[in-house]
């Protein structure tokens, strides 16, 4: 019963229409997977995680940094503020959707 919701911990958008990950490197010390959510030509690059809210302390926030650096290895990304998840799929890509030009 005391389990926390899962969601999705965003990190950034990027321009791609291939699913890519990024390697077991996400938020929270559990090792989940950073990987996108595409739609279209935009992907969210995202990691599961619990529903809660983040500290920004030290450890969070270089993790945070740490996706955002791996990802810039390979594309140009717009950063998400720090902190952001969103409950599931759907929720990412309407923001998306919202995102897309015209």
């Amino acid at each position: 019963m005391g389990e926390k919701k899962e969601g999705k911990y965003l990190y950034g958008i990027i321009e791609t229409r291939a699913k890519k990950s990024f390697g077991h490197i996400g938020i929270g010390g559990r090792g989940d997977l950073v990987y996108t959510v595409n739609y279209q030509d935009l992907a969210t690059v995202v990691s599961n995680t619990p529903v809660v809210v983040y500290d920004p302390v030290k450890d969070n926030v270089m993790a945070h940094q740490r996706v955002v650096s791996v990802v810039m290895e390979e594309f140009d990304i717009v950063p998400m503020s720090f902190g952001i998840i969103a409950e599931n799929v759907e929720d990412i890509v309407n923001l998306m959707k919202k995102t897309m030009p015209g």
